[in-house]
């Protein structure tokens, strides 16, 4: 067993440093409108494997405030979870070990994100910006829904638009902190999709490919494949319908949600 290993405090520091820049430039940005936004959003999956299953529940509140080149939003996910494992033989005794059906609800920990674009090219239809992120340990270990330890990431993200389709790239390395009896290696999250305009242009088609660098030795990285449908339905209301489909046996089978957000 590796020696685990505790989040270095630099990470904080560094996330707070960046974010004092971000809010810098935001400051030093010419004035532009604000907004803020609202967006819920009801996700299930459902993974599984010969010994065990999960059926999981999630429902995401999410608050985002844009100021000029700055955006920074707040996500606190509720969820429920259900494991059923089945019975087991304990290969140091031989003896049987029952099977369980557990349910475990609650929130979990929340996710702060702070992105601020660099370069805002209207004329070539380019944006590309830094991102900061921090999941923040406020949920309780015991409950089973938090680690009891911050997770700290920074990356970059890209749009390219060419007439009615755009590229868009998401990408963040990720400093995990560890639980007590895990040692979690540092990952790469990312996520590259290709989304469409449909019809008047109101409503558009995404097909995205996202998972994660393996942050377990000898777990495989976890990629999946999400198709989705966003469009415009009021002023200032969108409405999202995607479906993520599991590719390497540590992600998720499938699943299934909706986002709806409003802002003013």
């Amino acid at each position: 067993m590796r020696t685990r290993r505790a989040i270095r405090p630099g990470g904080i520091t560094a996330l707070l440093a960046w974010c004092a820049l971000a809010l810098a430039l935001a400051v030093a940005t010419p004035a532009a409108a604000q907004e803020i936004g609202y967006t819920a959003s009801f996700f299930v999956s459902h993974s599984g494997s010969p010994a065990e299953t999960y059926d999981n529940v999630f429902v995401f509140n999410t608050v985002d405030l844009t100021s000029g080149r700055l955006r920074f939003s707040l996500s606190v996910p509720w969820v429920r979870q259900h494991l059923v494992a089945e019975d087991a033989v304990n290969p140091l005794d031989g003896t049987l070990v029952p099977g369980t059906d557990t349910v475990t609800t609650g929130f979990g920990d929340p996710l702060a994100r702070v992105d601020v674009r660099l370069v805002e090219d209207w004329s070539r239809a380019l944006q590309v910006g830094v991102v900061g992120s921090v999941k923040l340990p406020v949920v309780d270990v015991e409950g089973g829904l938090g680690t009891g330890e911050a997770d700290v990431g920074f990356g970059v993200s890209v749009f390219k638009g060419a007439g009615r389709n755009s590229l868009l790239i998401d990408a963040l390395y990720w400093k995990y902190g560890d639980p007590e009896g895990v040692d979690f290696d540092d990952a790469l999250s990312y996520s590259v999709g290709v989304a469409r305009m449909v019809g008047a242009g109101t409503w558009s088609t995404l097909v995205s490919l996202g998972g994660f660098t393996s942050a377990i030795e000898g777990q495989s990285p976890p990629v999946q494949l999400n198709v989705g449908l966003l469009g415009l339905v009021g002023q200032r209301q969108s409405l999202a319908i995607s479906a993520g489909f599991g590719l390497t046996d540590s992600a998720g089978d499938f699943s299934i949600g909706t986002s709806w957000r409003i802002s003013r």
